[in-house]
């Protein structure tokens, strides 16, 4: 019986290998891939606070081609609606990114709009994409708390944890999404970053977004309760850097989209073994996503303000802005500016610079050159000074101290009809000469 089982053995491992050329455990397989009949994919995310909308229009590749690139169309329209009406077309921005290939400058933030939202798109031999949508009911955050080393991470090592409390509303579906941001400015040099914080989680509800930057909640199994999830940060943190919660109440779709795409890029590290995954699209005659989301950024740690002597505030398009981070730069009068002060609040950057002290008012015809500079992070918008009058209100040479107000419109470099009105931007410096 034993001798019988080593030629089965023995012949079986012949065949094996007779059958597979040089290497057993290899096997070539002629395959036709099945053709690819390209479609048209348009992607639009909307919040309700974007000053920017961005969308991209693309058509989509085979499988296997994955040495095409995604291409532009740059013949296509994509328009958005609300309630039938048409609100705007996204202008091409002529760039290579496939993803990101429209704007539109909303010059204010967008806003809710209720009923229905409506995107079309249109490209040359192709049918007419539609996607619609509805902005979801806000769920605000009624509680926030930031503890130094508050939580562990999976392996026992303690992290810094930020605590979110919300009331979920009973009876209706409920998604979100939460990121961290930290600001890290050199005021010195006038720089600002605006850095996703990476963060960890124990939540049996949470699971990652597809971008990987945040995390995704559905209220399945704590509808109408109050809840609570703690966030474990990677990093260091202390009351020199901001750290804000990005908090989003999100659609179905959009949870359905960013859960697909990150199982896609999970089942990408198989390799060979992994099994097909279809990513989420709401787009009718194509493929894609649209989605709309209400956002709202909350200060989970402040940055230390440093008030004296240095002080920048104002009233910047409506908004009273009060910064949290406040720094000087003195170039000593050998350059442009004999002074230059910076200030950010976690969000926005301002700047202010004058070469000369002169009592009383100061404009463009004075022949006294000054600045102001304005730095929306979330929406990367710059806005530089286009017209109004600078007062001085006290003035010391000796304790080389200044303060004085500013009027005026400042007017945002990358678009031509988006400008910011700013009130009594009020400063408060010293000097060296």
């Amino acid at each position: 019986m034993k001798n019988q089982y080593l030629i089965t053995l023995f012949l079986a491992s012949i065949l094996l290998l007779n059958g597979c050329g040089d290497d057993p455990f290899s096997v070539v397989l002629d395959v036709d891939p099945p053709e690819h009949v390209k479609q048209l994919a348009v992607h639009c995310y909307v919040t309700d606070k974007q000053t920017t909308l961005f969308a991209g229009l693309s058509e989509s590749r085979a499988l296997l081609d994955v040495n095409e690139e995604l291409g532009n169309v740059p013949d296509g329209t994509i328009s958005l609606y609300n309630e039938g009406t048409k609100l705007f077309d996204f202008e091409s921005t002529n760039v290579s990114n496939w993803y990101i290939n429209h704007s539109y400058d909303n010059t204010t933030p967008f806003g809710v709009k209720d009923g229905v939202m409506e995107l079309l798109a249109n490209a040359p031999g192709y049918p007419e994409l539609r996607a619609t949508q509805t902005f979801p009911d806000f769920v605000p955050i009624t509680d926030l708390k930031f503890e130094k080393e508050g939580t562990i991470d999976i392996d026992g090592f303690k992290l810094d944890a930020v605590e979110i409390t919300f009331d979920d509303p009973a009876g209706v579906e409920n998604f979100y999404e939460i990121g961290l941001v930290a600001v890290d400015s050199s005021c010195i040099n006038g720089e600002i970053y605006i850095n996703r914080v990476y963060f960890e989680t124990q939540n049996l509800n949470a699971e990652r977004s597809g971008d990987y930057d945040g995390v995704l909640l559905s209220d399945i199994g704590f509808d109408g309760s109050e809840y609570k999830i703690v966030l474990g940060i990677y990093g260091n943190f202390d009351e020199d850097r901001n750290l804000s919660v990005v908090w989003k109440c999100i659609s179905k779709d959009h949870y359905e989209y960013s859960r697909s795409l990150r199982a896609f890029t999970d089942n990408q590290d198989l390799g060979g073994f992994a099994q097909p995954i279809s990513i989420f699209s709401n787009v009718e005659n194509g493929l894609g996503i649209f989605t709309c989301a209400r956002e709202e950024i909350y200060t989970a740690l402040s940055a230390s303000t440093e008030n004296d002597p240095n002080n920048l505030t104002g009233i910047i398009d409506g908004t009273p802005y009060e910064p949290c981070d406040i720094d000087s730069y003195d170039n000593g009068g050998t350059g442009a500016n004999k002074f230059r002060i910076n200030s950010n609040d976690g969000v926005k950057t301002l700047s202010f610079g004058l070469s000369d002290i002169v009592v009383g008012e100061i404009g463009p015809d004075t022949g006294t050159t000054f600045y102001v500079y304005f730095y929306d992070s979330f929406n990367d918008k710059n806005y530089f000074y286009e017209e109004g009058v600078l007062e001085i209100t006290s003035h010391d040479d000796d304790l080389n101290f200044v303060t004085g107000t500013f009027n005026g419109v400042l007017r945002n470099s990358n678009g031509v009809n988006d400008e910011i009105e700013v009130e009594d931007v009020i400063f408060e410096v010293t000097y060296s000469d």
